[in-house]
């Protein structure tokens, strides 16, 4: 019998980790989300602050690049900026402004956790609302070898 796929926000910093180291665990839940082991999903939030991220470091075609791989991923699910307006007051005051919006489309999208090595959520009052998980711990609660690092 096949288990339930673990469904998964997953947090800008996942995204440039596994472009920019290699060997990461961020690399390994991106090749496990191609194979269709893991059901990704994303925020409007999360694909302009990547296409931001590449454009200055790697030029605006790489952000293009990068952009549209993610869009292209299997199964994404994109939450959408006037989904996350609507529900965003009602957790004001759980994390920093700046971050809030990806709590809260990880909420709207019912995952089942939230993949960050970001600390304003690991130590934040988000775990109230979401499971948070660090790269490196998804990759071995899905069974595989992880990487020697924690992203």
């Amino acid at each position: 019998m096949e288990s339930k796929r673990l469904k998964v926000y997953l947090d800008s910093n996942v995204f440039i980790f596994a472009k920019e180291r290699r060997e990461s665990n961020s690399r390994i839940i991106l090749d496990l989300i191609e194979e269709g082991r893991i059901i990704p999903v994303v925020s409007y939030l999360t694909l302009q602050e990547l296409r931001e991220y590449f454009s200055v470091m790697y030029g605006r075609e790489t952000a293009i690049d990068e952009v549209y791989y993610i869009v292209s991923l299997p199964e994404l699910e994109i939450v959408t900026r006037d989904k996350v307006r609507d529900r965003i007051s009602e957790f004001v005051g759980v994390m920093t402004e700046k971050d809030l919006p990806h709590l809260v489309a990880a909420i709207i999208a019912q995952v089942d956790y939230f993949v960050t090595y970001n600390r304003h959520f690991t130590e934040s009052k988000a775990s109230q609302h979401v499971k948070i998980i660090k790269q490196k711990d998804l990759v071995e609660l899905v069974g595989i070898e992880s990487a020697p690092t924690d992203y």
